[in-house]
C-alpha cells in the first residue's frame, strides 16, 4: 500500500487543505493520503493555535468518511499526538516506519529521496502550488 503523508496544524482546516489532499489522491499512485494533524507546530506560537483536539475533530468532520477521491482514502490521523513534543517531521517519519514496517520498501530503501528540489509542475497544476512539487515521491510503500 502506498501512503502519502500531508502534515500540518490545520488551524483551521479549509477548502485549500481538502482540495490539495484530494488532488494528490486523484493524481498520484498513492492508495491513501493521511492528514497528519500536528498538535504543536514548533514554528508557530502555541497561543494562536486552537486546541489540538478541536483541530483534530474539525479535520475529521471536514473529511467525513474519507472517500473524497474515487478509489482512494483520505484519513485524518492523530499519530503525532502520541509522540514526544515538539514534533518534527523527521521524527514523525521515523516513528511511522517503526510502527508500520509493512509499508516500507523491502530493505527499507527508497527509490527516490524524500527531500529533493521541486520539479517542474505538471501542466494541470498551478505553478508554485504545493501539488506541483511531486509530493508522491516521498512515501511509505509495501
Amino acid at each position: 500500500m502506498k501512503i502519502g503523508i500531508y502534515g500540518g496544524s490545520f488551524n483551521p482546516i479549509h477548502f485549500g487543505h481538502i482540495g490539495l489532499a484530494k488532488w494528490v489522491a486523484e493524481n498520484t499512485d498513492l492508495d491513501e493520503v493521511w492528514l497528519m494533524v500536528s498538535p504543536n507546530n514548533p514554528l508557530k506560537d502555541k497561543n494562536i493555535l486552537a486546541d489540538e483536539q478541536e483541530r483534530l475533530a474539525a479535520a475529521k468532520q471536514a473529511i467525513g468518511d474519507g472517500l473524497l477521491a474515487i478509489g482512494k482514502r483520505i484519513i485524518v490521523s492523530d499519530f503525532e499526538f502520541h509522540l514526544p513534543r515538539p514534533t518534527y517531521t523527521a521524527n514523525t517519519l521515523r516513528a511511522l516506519v517503526q510502527e508500520h514496517p509493512q509499508h516500507q520498501k523491502q530493505g527499507a530503501k527508497q527509490e527516490k529521496p524524500c527531500l529533493h528540489a521541486p520539479q517542474p509542475p505538471p501542466s494541470h497544476a498551478p505553478a508554485g502550488s504545493p501539488a506541483s512539487s511531486r509530493m508522491s515521491d516521498c512515501r511509505m510503500t509495501a
